[in-house]
């Protein structure tokens, strides 16, 4: 099962798995403004982004983590990335669930209140490679929850 993850956010992390060769791919996609462009440049970058991604991974499943949100902006904006990425996999008959931050952290560390740099160091372990943010940990993380509750069980 190839499977996309993702952890929405200014800085997206995402991880992707072909599900053949375990092949593990994973970054960031900053959604910074530039200078005089309206806020809805990020959604439009980031639907193209998402766009591009589904197209060049062909996920079965895509799994994002459904954060705690703090204020009206940080909501607005994380509903709204959701939101693309729902309707993303709507389009593509692609199934795709969510995965809420306390149950991530709980899976990656046994509790659930891990801090960012063991979500990283944790990653480092696991997969014998460095990553450059927590965003991306967390992506990988998911990907790892999602390998886990589900992928088909393997037979012999």
């Amino acid at each position: 099962m190839r499977i996309l993850a993702i952890d929405p956010g200014t800085k997206t992390g995402w991880a992707f798995s072909d599900g053949e060769t375990s092949l593990l791919e994973s970054g960031t996609n900053v959604l910074k403004l530039r200078a005089g462009e309206a806020k809805t440049m990020r959604y439009i970058r980031f639907s193209k982004w998402l766009d591009d991604m589904f197209l060049l991974m062909n996920p079965d499943l895509v799994i994002f983590e459904k954060t705690h949100m703090r204020g009206y902006e940080a909501t607005k904006f994380m509903m709204n990335l959701i939101g693309r990425i729902e309707t993303a996999c709507n389009e593509r008959s692609i199934p795709y669930t969510d995965v809420h931050t306390g149950t991530l952290k709980k899976f990656a560390t046994g509790h659930g209140k891990g801090s960012k740099a063991e979500m990283m160091r944790l990653v480092a372990e696991k997969h014998n490679f460095i990553v450059d943010s927590d965003d991306e940990a967390d992506a990988i993380h998911m990907l790892d929850y999602a390998r886990e509750n589900y992928e088909p069980a393997q037979t012999e």
